[in-house]
């Protein structure tokens, strides 16, 4: 599916539907991720792009990468949960 630049423009700058990582060694970009989040489903995000320099490939950069993604979006879920209001247990 295309999307027009104006949804990549907005998906760049981030935000608190999204996240974007990066991965540095001595001052340079090594490595790269997005999460977006899934508008029909709280909580819930997408690995959306993932880029790790040809030369610091199989180094852990892209699990770390991973990891952090997996992080934020774990943080994400547990804020969606903790606004939830479930019929009858408000105040509890």
């Amino acid at each position: 599916m295309a999307f027009p630049d104006e949804v990549w423009r907005q998906r760049a700058k981030g935000g608190p539907a999204s996240a974007n990582f990066i991965a540095r060694e001595g001052g340079a970009d090594v490595g790269l991720a997005a999460i977006f989040a899934d508008s029909d489903g709280p909580g819930r995000m997408h690995l959306v792009s993932m880029w790790v320099d040809p030369r610091y490939r199989r180094q852990g950069v892209a699990r770390g990468l991973v990891d952090q993604a997996v992080a934020r979006s774990e943080s994400c879920l547990r804020l969606a949960l903790e606004g939830l209001q479930v019929p009858g247990q408000e105040g509890s």
